[in-house]
């Protein structure tokens, strides 16, 4: 299972440091992890559509916003979102929705419904570090140690750490897209929050994604 601390040691032992006892440890090597991992699970789940990090909703419009050019209806993006896999008009997204258009906050087509999948940084999907898998793991390892080595372990060679990280990458996205269709937890979050934006239950089996 994939821990915090999991991670850190195995990007301490990859650059020849020793490992942490707890994530509280008073040590430079710890301080310089807790530094990079602000950013880090966002970063890892940007490099791919980690089954165990997408997520998928149900949208309507918001009749509130006005929007003075282009297409009219506006969709906000989920406050977990990392990024887009797919937009269709379907629940079973078999109908891609390619007129649209985006900015920072939202999505905007003619459509008044549609059907998001996405990459989602909640606790409940790719933040929760339980979900990834063993080679996801090795490359989260590998990325922490190409990020901290220059501040730990200045005169390491470096040239093997990143070319073991790019084959970690590789192996890691070629077994998550063999694994077969995505799994949906039970539908909950930011979408009752907010309102207007309810989650629909699956009524039947998932398309192959990949």
């Amino acid at each position: 299972m994939t821990t915090k601390l999991r991670l850190y040691n195995g990007a301490l032992y990859a650059i020849g440091e020793r490992p942490l006892s707890t994530l509280t440890d008073s040590v430079e090597s710890r301080r310089a992890l807790d530094e990079k991992y602000q950013n880090f699970v966002d970063y890892v789940l940007q490099q791919g559509y980690w089954k165990c990090a997408l997520r998928t909703s149900q949208l309507d419009y918001d009749p509130s916003v006005t929007v003075s050019f282009g297409y009219q209806n506006a969709f906000v993006k989920p406050s977990d979102h990392v990024k887009i896999f797919k937009f269709a008009s379907d629940e079973f997204l078999n109908n891609d929705v390619t007129q649209r258009t985006e900015d920072s906050s939202w999505w905007f087509a003619s459509l008044t419904t549609v059907y998001v999948q996405y990459v989602s940084n909640s606790t409940s999907y790719g933040a929760d570090l339980t979900k990834w898998s063993a080679l996801m793991a090795t490359y989260g390892e590998l990325l922490l140690a190409s990020w901290v080595v220059d501040r730990l372990n200045p005169g390491m060679a470096k040239e093997g750490l990143h070319r073991d990280l790019k084959q970690a990458l590789d192996n890691a996205l070629a077994k998550d897209a063999m694994e077969g269709p995505a799994v949906f937890a039970p539908h909950s979050g930011w979408a009752a929050a907010r309102g207007g934006y309810g989650w629909r239950a699956n009524r039947g089996n998932w398309p192959n994604m990949f």
